[in-house]
């Protein structure tokens, strides 16, 4: 079963053929905001954690192009069921949310299918 590092952080957790865009938005906002944000992957042998029991494909709740952060307790702060026109803008509402220190516009989220 997929179980990042219990550590004091938010971790950002998509399926790894979903990565590029998204893991440079986490590098960009944690790098800005000064916050311990690490963007990982779960899937085969390439990803940063495998799922071997395939547990995180039953589990996940998103696309094979959504994301899902994680915060340090390990409770779901934020999914987006798909891809993002603009990774780095829902992020950053997202993490707004999850930190509470505000938000971008809704619009930025995209809905839920």
């Amino acid at each position: 079963m997929f179980q990042p590092e219990c550590a004091p952080r938010l971790t950002q957790v998509m399926p790894c053929w979903a990565a590029s865009r998204e893991r440079r938005a986490a590098r960009r906002l944690a790098a800005e905001r000064g916050i311990p944000l690490v963007a990982g992957t779960v899937g085969n042998p390439d990803a940063d954690w495998i799922d071997t029991r395939f547990a995180w494909l039953r589990q996940r709740e998103i696309s094979d192009t959504g994301v899902v952060l994680v915060r340090p307790d390990r409770f779901i702060g934020f999914r987006a069921a798909g891809a993002a026109k603009d990774p780095y803008a829902v992020l950053a509402e997202a993490l707004g949310r999850v930190l509470a220190t505000g938000a971008a516009t809704p619009s930025a989220v995209p809905p839920l299918p």
